[in-house]
């Protein structure tokens, strides 16, 4: 019950919450239902995994679905292709994020390249 206050705590402050790696380790779909959040961040193995078969394209794009229809959000984590940009955004995630655009940098060194005006 405390988990669950923090989580109202933290989201009457204006604090969106996250469930990060779903897809690898512990995570499952009653994760989901039993953990409130807002982002659902989908692992970077089942990006990769996405298109080495329609079976894992479709059943990936069902999560999405499926998160959408609990009105969570989904970031897609580890993207690192164009086909992999391409079908993740296809199947309608709302955030993604990897080396696609861009490799992990240190905060000086991404302000020193917001300041340059260069385009992330």
């Amino acid at each position: 019950m405390k988990v669950r206050e923090f989580i109202d705590g933290c989201r009457s402050l204006g604090i969106r919450v996250a469930i990060d790696d779903f897809g690898d380790g512990y995570s499952s779909l009653a994760f989901l239902l039993k953990h409130s959040s807002d982002i659902v961040k989908l692992d970077k193995s089942l990006i990769g995994e996405m298109l080495s078969s329609d079976d894992n394209e479709n059943f990936i794009n069902s999560i999405i679905y499926a998160c959408h229809r609990f009105g969570k959000k989904i970031c897609a984590e580890g993207v690192e292709t164009d086909d992999e940009y391409k079908a993740i955004k296809i199947a309608g995630a709302d955030m993604i994020q990897g080396y696609y655009f861009y490799k992990p940098l240190e905060l000086p060194v991404f302000y020193d390249l917001l300041s340059e005006g260069m385009k992330i």
